[in-house]
């Protein structure tokens, strides 16, 4: 989650995982924040979603996206070959 020169650790994601043709969204978090909100009581939950997670058609098209980026050097073309997007 290190792009852009900000280091956050609560990230929500949308159009650009499906290329904008299906709606999808993804929240990422830093592993801290993630274990401090995992636990079987669902007063420690954090209530937090997107009216359009995981729909399985959406992901489908999200992870042949993905695979664009890696066939295509979609990020090569525009300048982040650097692997920031890798590393996390």
């Amino acid at each position: 989650m290190r792009t852009c020169r900000c280091d956050s650790d609560i990230i929500c994601l949308s159009k650009a995982l499906t290329g904008g043709y299906l709606p999808l969204a993804a929240t990422a978090a830093k592993e801290i924040i993630y274990e401090a909100f995992l636990d079987d009581d669902r007063a420690k939950a954090f209530f937090h979603g997107h009216s359009y997670t995981a729909n399985p058609l959406a992901c489908a098209v999200a992870l042949a996206s993905l695979d664009l980026f890696k066939t295509e050097r979609y990020l090569n073309a525009l300048g982040l070959s650097n692997g920031s997007f890798a590393r996390g």
